[in-house]
């Protein structure tokens, strides 16, 4: 598959300016309570942006353990689920798998 071609300057200066979310739109999920109040608000939004974060491994071989984040976006809102506690770890997986709602 070949990647698609980058936009040229003049596309790209054509477009509107980002403007990044605030930090006060950033919601750390780190309990069960957390995850699930995180989850009433994302099943409202039809799409979603999501990554995954691991902790770095140091040792050759050494296999990760991760992912140890996951962080969920909709217009406006931004989630960032901390796997290390199984509730939000279930919870996560469990949006995750949600059909119809489009990630990318």
């Amino acid at each position: 598959m070949q990647a698609p071609a980058m936009p040229a300057p003049e596309e790209i200066a054509l477009l509107e300016p980002f403007e990044r979310i605030g930090l006060d739109r950033i919601r750390l999920v780190a309990t069960t309570a957390q995850a699930e109040a995180a989850a009433d608000v994302l099943l409202r939004a039809p799409v979603w942006g999501f990554d995954t974060e691991s902790r770095p491994t140091f040792n050759a071989g050494e296999a990760s353990q991760g992912p140890h984040i996951v962080q969920l976006a909709m217009p406006g809102e931004v989630f960032i689920f901390q796997l290390h506690e199984r509730g939000c770890a279930d919870i996560a997986g469990h949006l995750l798998a949600q059909a119809g709602i489009i990630k990318a």
